[in-house]
């Protein structure tokens, strides 16, 4: 197949006209030999203006212009070189003239990077993207699509972008994603919920998660599970349910040796302290407070001695 060069040249000749007369009032005559060279690509709107001047049809030009001989050969270099800011400034403009030609590969491959670039640079605008999430759908391009959406998910949890991040991960479910990460997905969408007060709702994405969740995944999920369901039921003062979640989290976390059991540690003895279990709550914040003074963290040692003060 020509390359987008060789077809500007070619319907150029085609049509009789000089390089000035194709560049009149669009660009300068050698930006056109440079084009017709393959040594430089147009911006989509220049490409756009010179196909309808040269009567060619766009989505003729699209597989070449946009995201072939540039595209996808040279956003590769940009990748390597991290300018991830510049691809993903680029994939927005072309997304959008893809999607309209219906190029359902090109898109699938834009879908690809983005996922890349996401991952690298949480906090990205990503409006645009859940647009194409959306026509990846209705194009049967589910897969792609939650691929895309669990790490645009990613990326607003950690940017603590809450709301958002309940928003995706509800939608995201609705698209049966394979079972190991429709569990992350319920996780991520029950923990975002809980920041923002959404507590029953959170506590039913985080019961869809214990229902979701196989031992392939790892008994470290059913902790996480555990752990934001004590949140849940806390933040309502439903402190006997808190209190059988916050164990099972506890126990799980120290077979496990998981780092986090200090934290799960110190939530359990709190709950013990709210329900009335006022020595097993001394019992457990004391070790808390031991732990953290023999690991040197001033911090931690501060919010258990905070805790201990409500016990007097």
């Amino acid at each position: 197949m020509s390359s987008f060069g060789e077809q500007i040249r070619d319907a150029r000749r085609r049509l009789g006209i000089s390089q000035d007369e194709l560049a009149d009032g669009l660009c300068d005559r050698t930006y056109i030999s440079l084009i017709e060279r393959d040594k430089v690509s147009p911006s989509l709107d220049l490409a756009i203006r010179l196909a309808d001047r040269l009567h060619i049809q766009i989505d003729g030009l699209t597989s070449q212009a946009p995201l072939g001989s540039f595209t996808l050969n040279k956003i590769r270099a940009f990748m390597e070189r991290k300018e991830y800011r510049f691809v993903y400034e680029l994939l927005e403009e072309y997304w959008w003239d893809a999607a309209y030609h219906g190029n359902v590969p090109l898109v699938r491959n834009m879908a690809a990077v983005l996922v890349e670039i996401i991952d690298s640079m949480p906090g990205l605008d990503t409006t645009w993207v859940n647009a194409m999430m959306l026509w990846l759908v209705d194009h049967n391009e589910r897969r792609t699509a939650i691929s895309l959406g669990s790490v645009v998910q990613r990326s607003l949890f950690a940017t603590e972008r809450w709301v958002e991040a309940g928003v995706a991960g509800r939608v995201l479910l609705t698209l049966e994603p394979a079972h190991g990460l429709a569990h992350r997905i319920a996780i991520a969408t029950g923990s975002a919920l809980v920041r923002v007060q959404r507590l029953a709702d959170a506590e039913v994405y985080y019961k869809l998660a214990l229902d979701l969740w196989k031992p392939e995944h790892g008994t470290i999920g059913k902790a996480w599970v555990y752990h934001g369901l004590t949140a849940a039921y806390g933040r309502q003062e439903r402190w006997d349910y808190a209190l059988e979640t916050a164990q099972k989290a506890d126990d799980i976390y120290r077979m496990t040796k998981s780092p986090l059991y200090w934290d799960a540690r110190k939530n359990l003895g709190i709950v013990h302290r709210e329900v009335g279990n006022r020595n097993d709550a001394q019992r457990i914040l004391h070790q808390c407070y031991t732990h953290w003074e023999q690991v040197g963290d001033p911090i931690k040692r501060g919010e258990i001695s905070q805790e201990l003060a409500e016990l007097e």
